[in-house]
């Protein structure tokens, strides 16, 4: 007898081996797929149903000489986790598009449409910010001038408050945030 042989059992055959290996291999690129969705879904209900929304109440909510600073860094922190779950899905997506119209799904058009607006926003509240920054300096300069000095005829600056870039800015981002969490619910359709 052969003492190789295992008990007498006769070895597995090369094509069970074979069978036992693919299957496991496919049962680990299931779990790395599946981990890819839970990370993804994971980073964008972080951003847009967490942080941006904290991000808008602070800036309206928070007096305080640290408000800009703070709601600029939550709102950074949303973007990049945004940046993260889009990356996540763009991983997904190559995995998926030889199953799937993976690209012309409204989960992902949606998704790609809101990184680029949520992009632009931060430009949009930086020109207004700088525009009232501006704009507080010249009214404080004007209504602090002395009595008794000689009234000009020139024009008064405007005072300091919301300008046109701030309705976009303050309006883009309260779309982005409802968007946001809509196309929440079209990523969770796409995997159900």
């Amino acid at each position: 007898m052969d003492s190789s042989n295992n008990n007498g059992a006769t070895p597995p055959s090369s094509s069970a081996a074979e069978s036992n290996n693919a299957h496991s291999s496919t049962a680990a690129q299931e779990r790395y797929y599946n981990n890819i969705i839970i990370a993804h879904a994971v980073f964008a209900c972080l951003a847009w149903s967490v942080l941006a929304p904290l991000g808008a109440i602070i800036i309206r909510a928070l007096r305080s000489r640290y408000t800009f600073a703070i709601h600029t860094t939550i709102q950074l922190f949303a973007v990049t986790f945004f940046t993260i779950a889009l990356a996540l899905g763009i991983r997904l997506s190559q995995h998926l598009q030889s199953f799937l119209p993976i690209w012309t799904d409204p989960h992902i058009l949606l998704g790609l449409t809101i990184f680029g607006l949520a992009l632009l926003n931060p430009l949009l509240g930086y020109i207004h910010h700088a525009i009232f920054l501006d704009r507080r300096r010249a009214y404080n300069n004007t209504s602090h001038s002395h009595p008794s000095s000689p009234t000009t005829h020139a024009a008064a600056p405007p005072p300091p408050g919301r300008t046109l870039w701030a309705h976009l800015h303050l309006w883009l981002g309260r779309a982005l945030i409802i968007a946001g969490m809509i196309n929440g619910g079209l990523g969770f359709r796409l995997v159900a």
